[in-house]
């Protein structure tokens, strides 16, 4: 749900009157964190959750949750919130199965009228491929705000005029969603431009920051069954954390921290062609080799990021 729907009366109950400002402001992250989840107002399992999760997840401290209140109830490994919405909740899911048989209703007789296929065979959903550049020299040439084409490119790898969705099935247009909102999201956060062109390649590269694709989807999708926007925050939200987490080590290393973020975009296994060390199976092995041999991490970071390398070669 997007809103958090509470009657005047909650605010004016005992329970909320009586709690400590500490608690409401609590009460309030927990609620809001059940609405996104749309999960009744009880979080399942979560007795075991360290203080970082959920800092991350619900916005508060383990120790806030910890606390007795009456706006909030522990009941063996879960935690039950006082004044969930559930009868809006029950609403607004009638509402999206109502609204999602219309619209499956509508494209499949669109289909039909104009002759479209109603499975998308393969990974890739028709029409992605107007919207991605193909390589990312086509990409960087098209993405500097002039026309090409009769499409206008606004310089994030989508066009401002993005082609006809999916008329297929329901997987099918959200997997078109996915990869428009994944590439807008990632190409600023990451500081490249992104050229991959399949389903696949999209899904590992996101993985890496942590996003449960089916997770997201059950939890995020909306009425009209368009892809969730807030992907991209979450998006945003992971790589800063990965950055904090690599910035804060003790043992941080430049160069290293430069490899790391070379093998995130692009990929373990295309670092490794370039520099072709034999026996490494994984991501982890591959940093451990690099680790252990410096020259061959200055080559990796000289092909896939020169000014970064002429930079290193200054500072040293």
């Amino acid at each position: 749900m997007d809103w958090i729907n509470l009657h005047v009366s909650v605010l004016d109950s005992p329970e909320f009157i009586g709690a400590e400002p500490e608690h409401r402001a609590t009460w309030l992250c927990l609620l809001r964190y059940c609405v996104g989840q749309e999960n009744g107002g009880v979080i399942s399992v979560c007795s075991a959750w360290g203080d970082r999760r959920w800092q991350q997840q619900c916005r508060v401290t383990l120790k806030e949750v910890r606390q007795k209140s009456d706006l909030w109830e522990w009941i063996e490994d879960k935690l039950v919130v006082r004044f969930y919405p559930l009868d809006k909740q029950r609403e607004v899911q009638r509402l999206r199965a109502n609204a999602s048989k219309g619209a499956d209703a509508r494209w499949k007789r669109e289909s039909i009228e104009q002759g479209v296929p109603q499975g998308i065979p393969g990974g890739m959903p028709q029409g992605i491929e107007q919207a991605l550049p193909q390589t990312e020299d086509q990409g960087n040439a098209e993405g500097k705000g002039r026309e090409g084409k009769g499409k206008e490119w606004n310089g994030t790898g989508i066009a401002d005029a993005a082609p006809a969705r999916p008329t297929g099935s329901l997987e099918d247009r959200w997997q078109y969603e996915a990869m428009t909102s994944w590439v807008r999201a990632l190409t600023p956060v990451l500081g490249r431009r992104l050229g991959p062109k399949t389903w696949t390649e999209y899904k590992r590269l996101v993985d890496r920051y942590g996003i449960n694709l089916v997770d997201a989807t059950a939890q995020d999708a909306t009425p009209d069954d368009r892809w969730p926007s807030s992907l991209e925050d979450r998006l945003i939200r992971a790589k800063s954390d990965l950055d904090r987490k690599h910035a804060s080590a003790p043992d941080a290393d430049p160069l290293l921290d430069l490899c790391r973020r070379i093998v995130r975009e692009q990929g373990w296994e295309a670092c490794l062609a370039t520099i072709a060390i034999p026996n490494v199976p994984d991501e982890g092995t591959l940093f451990e080799a690099l680790s252990a041999n410096r020259s061959v991490a200055r080559k990796l970071v000289a092909k896939f990021d020169p000014d970064a390398d002429r930079a290193q070669q200054g500072a040293a």
